[in-house]
């Protein structure tokens, strides 16, 4: 890559020139690189400066040195040990990076080329990754080489687009991840592959509100994150970079801007600051991500905050005018200042307490950097009270009348479970129900516990009480309401208004819902009360042959005057109920209403109106009175025939009667009849032909 202008840029100010000299994402200088100006303006002064006397702490912060940099302005500090056990403090100022050898007290080597008031770092392996808000985009220095020196080894963009300012960086160690705050905006964290740790892979950006953020956390792919001017903190999984999933967000009423927060180590609480005057130090638990709980708060004489880093039982605190202030945090509830170190007019910035070998950085506003080491006042005596003699002194006794030296507090509550109505409820049954809220079924007040549905959740605060499923599809219907309780269906459309909703209903536009179960919905049934499920229709008339009251002939209309499952169309006697439709003679003529079932008679004819046709009204021919019986032909047959053939009688009702013979004559009964007859009572004359 050519690069004319390369050891111009070398020095002071190499940053804001490289700035015009090149326009790659990154620029790799040689490894002999070696910044040199300022060095030569730290002077070393260890005389102790600290106005907390001896006693009056359990733990006392021992000046070891102090480094005065010709700059006006000091930002953030960080550390690192080396491999062969030197721990050296690295410190931002405005012209540049600061590394000096804390175990020794030696300033070893600058980073400069920029002027800039901010400036963050932090460290992975033996490598520092610095940004500052001033364009001197992501600078990677190589620290493998100190005591001698350290080596500038690239610098790369910010963010996506060629950022070159970041307001701060952290880096998840754990996972090989860099992440950098920088755009404001919805998208102003943006996160890099650092496996190859002089070449950072840009992945993706995310953001948690249209402000931006401040600070940020990063450890084991969780992402703890201060949220400024959103006025939250917010808690995010990491794991899967191009969807991080927001776990929490915490609102915190009534905040200053929220600078930054730390956890601590179990990761079961988060320190965070704000830096607004008269905003305090809070102390959260995060155990259960789904009940964030405010546990304790710390405010220091000078009234504001600036960065709190969590080690072992200790929050340490850069707290601007009060200088440095260490808490101890064993009893999260109870916040105890155990060490400070503080200067008259003093305004501490940046805090790292990291070490293995109890040294703190602290660095100031006025280009100061402190090593400080932690360690026990021996001359200290708590003369704070224990008025229940159990070891523990009242100001942090969780139970003040009663002797629990264990201090054991299950719920984590600030009240020991000695003196702990509820001790495995945090909020103590906070609706005053006399029910702890460990076992109450209802944050409500609700003491008679009425659980209707047996889901677990009172009718007091159960949204749906008769419905242990509680609008299992979340369409706003409780189930004992819900037209279609397991389909979302916010509108509940029941078209067929069968109490069955649209979403869920098998057979829509079927009141009935394929009542004879063939499979074919009512509505498009050709049977829908006889299962048919081939639909055969063999006159095509729409209906069934299964149903049809005439599935030979096509009668739409369906008519049965009888009512006997026949349709009329093909109904043998239209009036009289005959569902077998019998027709001995078949003469279209039901034998039900057929007046000779047994003698086709098309013309239906009954001349005496007897019901019974007259082609079969004969008992026998002769038989003139129609008596019938076993001998229906007598000498009263002979009298009625006379009668009415000679004298104008009744005729006989049956008129084949009177044709004895059984001629096809126009005129059947004549002389021949009478004839006949007289011959077959008197003379032994030939029977009368049978009737037909």
């Amino acid at each position: 890559m050519p690069f004319p202008l390369q050891l111009a840029c070398r020095f002071f100010f190499l940053t804001a020139i490289l700035v015009f000299c090149i326009s790659p994402t990154a620029l790799t200088l040689p490894l002999d690189y070696k910044e040199k100006g300022f060095l030569e303006s730290f002077e070393a002064n260890k005389e102790l400066q600290t106005e907390n006397p001896a006693g009056t702490t359990p733990y006392i912060l021992e000046e070891l040195a102090v480094f005065q940099t010709g700059s006006t302005h000091g930002s953030d500090c960080w550390g690192w040990k080396s491999s062969g056990g030197i721990q050296y403090a690295i410190m931002g100022t405005q012209l540049g990076i600061l590394f000096v050898d804390a175990t020794n007290l030696v300033a070893v080597d600058t980073v400069g080329g920029s002027d800039c008031t901010w400036q963050d770092m932090v460290t992975m392996g033996h490598y520092c990754y610095s940004v500052s808000e001033c364009d001197t985009w992501l600078r990677i220095i190589d620290m493998s080489f100190l005591p001698d020196s350290v080596h500038l080894v690239g610098l790369f963009e910010t963010s996506p687009g060629g950022g070159r300012s970041s307001h701060n960086l952290a880096i998840d160690t754990a996972k090989g991840f860099l992440y950098m705050e920088g755009g404001g905006g919805g998208s102003s964290i943006h996160i890099y592959d650092i496996s190859n740790q002089e070449n950072p892979v840009y992945l993706n950006s995310f953001g948690v509100g249209i402000e931006g953020i401040h600070d940020l956390t990063v450890i084991n792919d969780t992402a703890y994150i201060a949220g400024g001017n959103n006025h939250a903190f917010y808690i995010y999984d990491m794991t899967i970079k191009s969807t991080p999933t927001q776990l929490t967000k915490v609102s915190i009423p009534n905040s200053g801007y929220v600078h930054n927060c730390w956890p601590t180590e179990d990761r079961k609480h988060l320190i965070t600051t704000e830096e607004t005057n008269g905003k305090t130090v809070k102390i959260w638990n995060i155990d259960d991500l789904e009940n964030v709980r405010l546990l304790g708060e710390y405010l220091g004489p000078g009234n504001l905050a600036h960065n709190a880093h969590v080690q072992g039982d200790f929050v340490y605190l850069s707290h601007y005018g009060s200088g440095v202030r260490v808490l101890d945090i064993s009893k999260s509830y109870c916040p105890i200042e155990v060490a400070s170190y503080d200067l008259v007019g003093d305004n501490c910035w940046g805090i790292y307490p990291h070490t293995e070998d109890s040294l703190v950085f602290s660095s100031h506003l006025d280009g100061r950097l402190f090593i400080l080491k932690i360690k026990a006042d021996d001359t200290y005596v708590n003369a704070n009270p224990d008025n229940d003699g159990d070891g523990v002194t009242d100001e942090c006794d969780n139970c003040l009348a009663l002797n629990n030296p264990d201090q054991t507090d299950t719920d984590v509550d600030g009240l020991g479970d000695e003196c702990d109505d509820c001790p495995l409820d945090p909020f103590n049954d906070a609706d005053g129900d006399g029910i702890c809220g460990n076992i109450d079924n209802c944050e409500n007040y609700n003491p008679d516990q009425a659980d209707t549905d047996g889901d677990g959740i009172a009718d007091a605060c159960d949204k749906c009480p008769n419905d242990p499923l509680n609008d299992a599809d979340s369409d706003g219907f409780c189930a004992d309401v819900d037209n279609c309780p397991t389909i979302t269906n916010d509108l509940q459309f029941d078209d067929d208004s069968d109490g069955v909703g649209n979403a869920c209903d098998e057979c829509p536009g079927d009141i009935l819902n394929d009542d004879d179960n063939d499979d074919i919905c009512g509505n498009d049934d050709n049977c829908p009360f006889a299962f048919n499920p081939d639909q055969i229709d063999s006159d095509g008339d729409g209906f069934g042959d299964a149903c049809d009251n005439c599935p030979s002939l096509s009668n739409i209309a369906q008519d049965d005057l009888d009512s006997d499952g026949v349709g009329d169309d093909c109904d043998n006697c239209l009036t009289v109920i005959n569902p077998i439709q019998e027709n001995s003679d078949s003469d279209i003529y039901g034998d039900s209403c057929d007046v000779c079932p047994n003698i086709d008679n098309p013309d239906q004819i009954d001349s005496d109106g007897d019901g019974q046709g007259d082609l079969c009204c004969c008992f026998a021919r002769g038989d003139m009175n129609h008596s019938g019986g076993e001998a229906p032909i007598n000498i009263q047959d002979l009298t009625s025939f006379i009668n009415y053939f000679f004298k104008g009688g009744i005729a006989p009702g049956c008129p084949e009667e009177g044709n004895v013979n059984g001629s096809a004559e126009e005129s059947p009964i004549n002389v021949a009849d009478l004839t006949y007859l007289v011959s077959y009572l008197f003379k032994g004359g030939a029977a009368p032909v049978s009737c037909n």
